[in-house]
């Protein structure tokens, strides 16, 4: 995604009631009206918000919110920049200017990374340069011993709206996957390190065809439709907003799924509800989607980030390459094994590396004390 440049200004009636218009990144003329919220928040975009700490002061910073369905929380790590600010009055005016600088927001706190899809006037709909900077986000944290868990979420309130239709049609029949054949669009591609090793190739929506060794978590908010849909299953867990929508939305506009939704679907829910799903192209709510297993938790609207950050400290605390192996063992079992004999050969050929390490370690734990009688709290 290219910079952007934008400049606003605003004009604050006593009540905060005010008419903002501006000519956002893309050229287009917007229009919207500030509310009397319970502090000042002026719109900028839709789901992008700014809010002003004070009324009676020089204005100094500002932070950045976002506004999902009636409620705020920050979102510390958008990338804006604060131009100027000039003295908050009643009739004064706020000029501001703010860039886009990145497409994928990439943190890691004490283990635990977190990536997110930047782009909410898309609604987090992903195109070429989104899809590589994804992969390569995910690339990074699967190579690095210091992150541990992974959670992707999408920014202004909706996890992924699929690929972006926009650079499709602008992009014509040119560029799309079906110009190479499948061997050269499947090929596993170099490292960038150099080193002697392959990885997957780059997917449409950008990590699809990765084999992570490392849980990751998908936090979902709004939609989760067409590709953003196939993006979630990538996910070990998927934590959803109580009014979350998931769905092959794309099956209206004539759009495969070419990126693992026809194989992790079925896999996940069993194929008869997989096809229900891909076949009708109906949206599934929260609720029907942890009753049919596509997801593992429902929380509340705004609470995504939140949980799923709960969730990955919760694995935390477990020894880390014991879980790794049987998560491991469990996508080998379901996507790979050519028996139930191969999958058990596996399972215990894995099982066995960490017996003589993290298994001893944790049978001495238990025989000095630690988890007797269900006390699992510390551990």
């Amino acid at each position: 995604m290219g910079r952007c440049s934008t400049r606003h200004n605003y004009q604050l009636s006593e009540e905060f009631n005010t008419k903002h218009s501006f000519v956002d990144a893309r050229g287009e003329s917007q229009s919207t009206y500030v509310q009397d919220y319970p502090r000042t928040i002026l719109s900028i975009e839709p789901g992008i918000c700014l809010y002003i700490p004070a009324q009676d002061k020089v204005i100094t910073s500002v932070q950045y919110w976002h506004l999902n369905r009636g409620s705020y929380s920050p979102i510390n790590d958008l990338q804006r920049e604060t131009r100027q600010t000039t003295k908050q009055t009643n009739e004064s005016s706020i000029r501001t200017e703010y860039k886009m600088t990145q497409s994928i927001l990439t943190t890691t706190q004490d283990g635990i990374t977190t990536i997110t899809i930047n782009r909410p006037h898309r609604r987090n709909a992903v195109d070429p340069p989104t899809a590589k900077a994804l992969y390569n986000a995910l690339l990074a944290f699967d190579a690095d011993p210091a992150q541990k868990i992974c959670i992707l979420t999408g920014a202004g309130g909706t996890f992924c709206a699929g690929a972006d239709l926009h650079a499709v049609a602008a992009a014509g029949t040119g560029s799309s996957p079906s110009t190479l054949s499948t061997q050269e669009n499947l090929q596993p591609v170099p490292v960038a390190s150099g080193k002697n090793e392959q990885v997957p190739s780059l997917g449409p929506m950008g990590p699809t065809r990765l084999h992570l060794s490392k849980p990751l978590i998908a936090a979902i908010a709004g939609h989760a439709v067409a590709g953003g849909l196939e993006l979630a299953l990538l996910a070990d867990l998927r934590v959803v907003e109580e009014d979350a929508v998931l769905g092959v939305f794309c099956r209206r506009w004539g759009v495969p799924l070419i990126d693992g939704g026809t194989v992790r679907l079925q896999a996940i829910v069993g194929l008869g509800r997989a096809l229900d799903l891909i076949l009708t192209g109906r949206g599934v709510g929260a609720r029907e989607a942890l009753d049919m297993g596509l997801v593992s938790r429902v929380v509340a609207r705004g609470k995504a980030v939140e949980e799923a950050m709960v969730l990955a400290r919760d694995l935390m605390r477990f020894p880390e390459r014991c879980m790794n192996v049987d998560r491991g063992s469990c996508y080998y079992s379901a996507y790979a094994a050519g028996s139930m004999e191969d999958a058990l050969r596996r399972e215990f050929e894995m099982g066995s590396k960490v017996l003589a390490t993290e298994s001893v370690r944790g049978a001495t734990r238990f025989r000095d004390g630690e988890g007797r009688h269900g006390r699992f709290e510390k551990l």
